[in-house]
């Protein structure tokens, strides 16, 4: 099992967020805000999606639905 400590910040929010690679879903319709400095830790089992993740909000990957708003911009 894999853990990450993920840190945003002010009004921070991932609406319905869903990747896939080749058919096969590796996030689908995930959900949250952070509200002000909130600690966030997103763990789970070996291949579910969490790095995949990580990289949509640092903006590496696009997401094929939903949005990602950090700092104000919807990536």
């Amino acid at each position: 099992m894999s853990f990450f400590i993920l840190t945003l910040y002010i009004e921070d929010y991932i609406y319905n967020v869903n990747k896939d690679f080749k058919e096969v879903f590796v996030n689908e319709n995930i959900d949250f805000d952070v509200k002000n400095v909130e600690i966030l830790g997103i763990f789970g089992p070996n291949g579910v999606g969490k790095t995949t993740l990580l990289c949509q909000i640092m903006r590496f990957l696009k997401p094929i639905s939903g949005e990602i708003i950090v700092d104000d911009i919807n990536s």
